[in-house]
């Protein structure tokens, strides 16, 4: 009848729900906070605090500050570095 939804990782769960509460991905979100001179380690602790709340609202896991990549290449290319 219907065509079967395929069930969302933790990642793509987490991703859209940060998306709709901030309204950026946490890369961009944390790179723009850092352009305009937030303080490293408080904004750390922060993003930290605010990923864990989203997640424990959908019963996901948290993508943590030290997880992601902030320099641009964003978290695929991560992963693809893990997966070899």
């Amino acid at each position: 009848m219907y065509p079967r939804k395929q069930a969302k990782s933790d990642r793509e769960r987490f991703y859209e729900a940060f998306r709709k509460k901030v309204g950026a991905s946490p890369e961009d979100y944390l790179r723009r906070k850092l352009a305009a001179g937030a303080d490293p380690k408080e904004l750390a602790g922060r993003y930290d605090a605010l990923a864990v709340e989203i997640a424990m609202k959908l019963r996901c896991t948290a993508i943590r500050y030290a997880e992601l990549d902030l320099t641009g290449g964003g978290t695929a290319k991560k992963r693809s570095e893990r997966s070899e």
